[in-house]
């Protein structure tokens, strides 16, 4: 299940930063955090968006 939800993070960002005209996304960053008391998790995925020539 965690890949499928870090798999769909990604191409989200993916997604936003050619909306911004870019083509490229670098330093990642993965954070996935457990809500106390609840099998739900949040899952964040932070990169920056450049563009390559």
């Amino acid at each position: 299940m965690f890949k499928k939800f870090k798999r769909t993070s990604i191409q989200r960002l993916k997604e936003n930063a050619s909306k911004l005209g870019t083509n490229a996304v670098v330093a990642l960053q993965i954070d996935v955090e457990p809500f106390a008391n609840s099998s739900t998790i949040l899952v964040s995925i932070l990169g920056t968006a450049v563009k390559v020539s």
